[in-house]
C-alpha cells in the first residue's frame, strides 16, 4: 500500500508500539505517523547474549543446506495441537514448494515426533 492510499484508508490514528527508539522516532518523523501516539516497549530478549550470527555458520552448526529457502516453524507441540497451525503449515509448505522448489521446511520446538508430517518439501525436524 502507497502512502496516499494509506493516508486515505487510514482515517483515524493507530497507537504505534515500537520495540526500539530508533522505530519511535522513524515513525514520529514519518508525514503519516508524525501525530499519532507512539511508545517504546523495549524487546525482553537480552541482545547481548541472544544475537544475530551469520547465515552460513548457523546452517552449518544446524546441519542445514547453505544454498535452499528455509521455511521455520517453531512451536512447543506445534505438530500434534491443532491450535498451532501443523495442519495450515503442511498445506503452506507444499503450495511453497511448486513457486520455489529448493525450500526446505525446519521446524523445532517438539519434544518427541510422531512422524506425521507428509510435505513435498524436506522437512529438518530439532527436537528439545
Amino acid at each position: 500500500m502507497v502512502l496516499g492510499e494509506k493516508k486515505r484508508s487510514w482515517k483515524q490514528n493507530f497507537a504505534i508500539v515500537s520495540p526500539s527508539n530508533w522505530l519511535a522516532k522513524s515513525a514520529k518523523n514519518s508525514s503519516l505517523m508524525g501525530s499519532w501516539d507512539i511508545d517504546v516497549i523495549p524487546n525482553p530478549i537480552d541482545t547481548n547474549l541472544l544475537k544475530p550470527y551469520p547465515k552460513n555458520l548457523c546452517r552449518e552448526l544446524f546441519k542445514l543446506p547453505l544454498n535452499k529457502k528455509i521455511i521455520l516453524f517453531g512451536a512447543i507441540g506445534g505438530t500434534k495441537d491443532n491450535r498451532k497451525g501443523a495442519d495450515l503449515l503442511i498445506q503452506a509448505i507444499n503450495y511453497i514448494y511448486k513457486e520455489i522448489p529448493d525450500a526446505i521446511a525446519v521446524i523445532f520446538g517438539e519434544s518427541n515426533y510422531s512422524g506425521e508430517l507428509k510435505s513435498n518439501i524436506p522437512i529438518y525436524l530439532y527436537t528439545l
